[in-house]
């Protein structure tokens, strides 16, 4: 589930406040998820705009995560500082089956999942920068795990619907179900596709013998 929800782009508009609301990751910003061919190993990448996203009334309506009005005490949090030859200002890498890397504005960290039961597992956070960072690029990547770190303003949340979910599932009934979203032919500079979880799933039956 932890990898799936990597996988899924479209989900981050309807569910996190902070990634809509400040320009981070909305479905109008430039972006490409590839993914291998055998559908294990995938990208996000996304390209944000300057500033908050320009976005009607009309619309904003339609968009529970944007919230017109919220503000940040500290604005530093959001700050880029451009330390890669990319376009991209942030990517996610799911790295199958347990390992994921992220670059989100200037934080780097890896995240390890270590099953530990059908019902259970261990994640490993590991948060890091580069030598070259002097003492207040340290400071500005600490900030900024206020975001993304085990505890951040999307972390809370994505952990808590993932355990909603396991909670869910392990209390449902066996069944079948298909609901699709774009095709496995469609262009990667989408976000608005569930191609890298489709393939995810793929690979895992092929692996697992299903």
């Amino acid at each position: 589930l932890y990898q799936e929800n990597l996988k899924d782009p479209y989900h981050a508009t309807l569910l996190h406040t902070y990634l809509t609301t400040f320009g981070l990751f909305v479905s109008s910003n430039e972006s490409n998820i590839p993914t291998d061919k055998y559908g294990r190993h995938g990208g996000l990448l996304s390209r944000r705009s300057d500033g908050r996203p320009d976005v009607s009334s009309e619309d904003a309506e339609n968009m529970q995560a944007f919230k017109k009005t919220m503000e940040l005490n500290d604005p530093r949090v959001l700050d880029f500082v451009r330390e890669f030859d990319s376009k991209w200002s942030g990517s996610v890498l799911t790295i199958f089956p347990t390992l994921t890397a992220l670059r989100q504005t200037n934080i780097l960290n890896t995240r390890l999942l270590v099953p530990r039961g059908p019902n259970e597992f261990m994640m490993i956070w590991t948060v890091f920068g580069r030598a070259e960072d002097d003492e207040e690029m340290v400071r500005h990547r600490l900030r900024q795990n206020n975001i993304f770190g085990p505890a951040g303003f999307l972390g809370i949340e994505d952990n808590e619907a993932l355990k909603f979910l396991q909670d869910g599932l392990r209390k449902s009934l066996p069944r079948d179900g298909l609901a699709l979203l774009g095709d496995d032919d469609e262009p990667t500079d989408t976000i608005i596709t569930e191609r890298a979880i489709r393939g995810m799933y793929r690979y895992y039956r092929d692996v697992m013998g299903f």
